[in-house]
């Protein structure tokens, strides 16, 4: 066994090395369970709520788990953020804002028939940015929420906020809607690093009067900083943090910025582990009464805990919550998504994503408008023994039994035997841990628990054995599209810089530079990466671009690319100053060369 075992680890070490540091630090779980990379099936909302209506009939009959969490995607910004990667748009209409709203109300209303008399534990409010909405229509979507979905006491029910858009009347009707937490992005405090990534209209005192308004509605707040934007130094980071620890929040979260940012600017690989920073920002957190933790993918800070007013409303009977949301959480959970790109989990049967569809689409339960796949019991016991094992108690034979009625030796003694034959675990009473503080030794010897299709998909994506030359060959759903429009160079052009873009049409696994609804473009000579390093110049043309090509595909909802084309070429002659021409028709691999494997833009 032991020359068996020591060749996996090598295998496994290679691995990590190949996927590279960053996601290597965002751990096994983030990077096989959260996401994996594994064939997918196109869903439609009526087979979808068929799955949610069994699992109900389970919860109901107290068969399945009963933790529950509802997300609800608003994806309107006033201002989109250069280093965001959810799906949202900063620049809409207000009927398609309106248009949006009446979707959500019926997506409540569907699920909730679905849902009936199963509580819900914990809501996240979140987008984009939900304080975007007036009173009005907030509170009409929150009298919906109420109406559709029964609510369990002691859960967190939060919501995102901006300092732009959040006002006095709509943190009392988060309150009056029995809301008790806020989270607020704050990201940095430097001006000049705020100007770089499109917030330069968040000032020290519109953040400070935000924390004000939420102190006094008495909400929980948790505020973001985000640790590598471009042009922060970490004594700029540092004194962001400062300014924000005085200020007195609930909680101080450090992520570090997302592998999957837009922004060629960040090279997320040369970024120091978050963990980190831990030593030079405790002292600060210490001197104001927080307390410190990390995460693989980020820093927690907990302050002193205030008696929250709507915490303690006797009608409501809540005295502090047990539950909050967490989509990684190790306890048996299912999380229901609504929304355009929300991600959803029906403990032990299905894990799916909703599309990146227009904001003003209409509901239709018989659209194909999702994309998921079978979850077994097999990936549940795994999934846990992964998250366990990233914890600082290590995975307990207590706890598998519990929730699963098998001992570890009964479904995991091949792993755990090799790993401490190898040195890579040892046994503490009757827990297993990790004997190395290395995250690559750690990642390696976790991927033992991950299942072989996981590790080949992901080796399959690292080393392509073929590339696809058209539609026919490759795995692009929409296979039977005219080959000879598949790609379509364009020149832009803006104060005599040039930049050449190829259209093409978009699936999940394509490489691209910016996306919107099915349709991407890229750079070509940037591929694998579907990122820019021409230059801050050049880099401003493509985000011009690619605001006006968001807007096109929105509203001129064009059928293919042809159409497509010639609407950008009209827009961008008006808009920003870009003028958009047509340089040649011809195949995207053609133009893209031989290396167009990589992850989406």
């Amino acid at each position: 066994m032991s020359a068996v075992a020591r060749q996996r680890l090598e295998e496994h070490l290679r691995l990590a090395r190949q996927l590279g540091p960053a996601r290597v630090h965002r751990g096994v779980l983030q990077q096989f369970f959260v996401s994996p990379a594994l064939p997918m099936e196109r869903l439609c909302l009526e087979d979808i709520a068929r799955v949610w209506g069994r699992f109900a009939d389970d919860v109901r009959a107290h068969r399945a788990p009963e933790l529950v969490h509802l997300y609800l995607h608003i994806p309107f910004c006033s201002h989109r953020c250069r280093y965001c990667v959810y799906y949202s748009t900063g620049s809409y209409q207000p009927e398609q804002l309106e248009a949006y709203l009446d979707r959500l109300h019926a997506e409540l209303d569907h699920y909730g028939a679905v849902m009936e008399g199963v509580g819900i534990s914990t809501c996240y409010l979140g987008g984009g940015t939900p304080t975007v909405l007036s009173p009005s229509q907030l509170g009409e979507l929150l009298d919906h929420l109420d109406a559709a979905f029964t609510r369990k006491r002691g859960g967190e029910w939060s919501f995102e906020c901006n300092p732009l858009s959040l006002t006095a009347d709509k943190a009392r009707l988060f309150r009056d809607h029995g809301f008790n937490r806020a989270s607020f992005g704050v990201q940095t405090l430097n001006s000049r690093v705020l100007d770089g990534v499109n917030r330069g209209y968040q000032t020290p005192r519109r953040v400070a009067e935000t924390f004000r308004i939420l102190q006094e509605q008495g909400f929980w707040i948790n505020a973001d900083l985000i640790e590598g934007l471009p042009g922060e130094s970490q004594d700029s980071m540092l004194k962001s943090f400062e300014e924000i620890v005085r200020l007195q929040p609930t909680q101080v979260t450090i992520y570090a910025i997302s592998p999957f940012t837009p922004m060629s600017a960040v090279d997320v690989d040369r970024l120091p582990p978050i963990g980190d920073s831990l030593p030079r920002l405790m002292p600060i957190a210490k001197r104001h009464g927080f307390r410190g933790a990390s995460g693989s993918t980020c820093l927690h800070f907990s302050g002193k805990r205030r008696r929250i007013s709507n915490l303690l409303d006797r009608e409501r009977g809540w005295m502090g919550y047990h539950h909050s949301y967490d989509d990684t959480t190790v306890e048996p959970f299912s999380l229901l998504g609504l929304g355009p790109t929300a991600r959803s989990y029906v403990y032990g049967r299905l894990r799916y994503m909703l599309d990146e569809t227009p904001v003003d689409a209409p509901f239709d339960p018989q659209v194909r408008c999702a994309t998921g796949r079978r979850v077994s019991m097999d990936e549940e016991r795994r999934r846990f023994a992964v998250y366990q094992l990233e914890r600082p108690g290590g995975l307990r034979e207590a706890d598998f039994v519990r929730l699963f009625g098998q001992r570890l030796a009964d479904v995991f003694g091949a792993e755990l035997g090799a790993a401490r034959q190898l040195g890579l675990l040892r046994r503490k009473r009757d827990a297993y841990l990790h004997t190395s503080a290395d995250p690559l030794r750690r990642f390696a010897t976790e991927l033992s628990f991950v299942a072989p299709a996981m590790l080949e998909t992901i080796s399959a994506e690292l080393h392509p054995t073929s590339l696809p030359t058209d539609l026919e060959e490759s795995e692009d759903p929409s296979a039977e599209a005219n080959t000879e429009a598949l790609g379509m160079v364009l020149e832009l052009s803006a104060s005599g810089i040039e930049v050449e873009v190829v259209l093409a049409d978009y699936w999940p696994d394509r490489p691209c530079y910016h996306h919107a609804g099915s349709f991407a473009f890229f750079v070509p000579s940037e591929l694998p990466e579907g990122t820019c390093s021409l230059g801050a110049q050049r880099e401003s043309v493509l985000q011009s671009f690619s605001l006006i090509f968001d807007s096109v595909v929105e509203q001129a909802q064009p059928a293919d690319l042809d159409e497509l084309r010639a609407a950008l070429a009209t827009e961008g002659d008006r808009s920003d100053g870009i003028r958009v021409s047509v340089a040649s028709v011809e195949s995207v691999a053609s133009v893209a060369g031989a290396d167009t494997d990589g992850p989406q833009g």
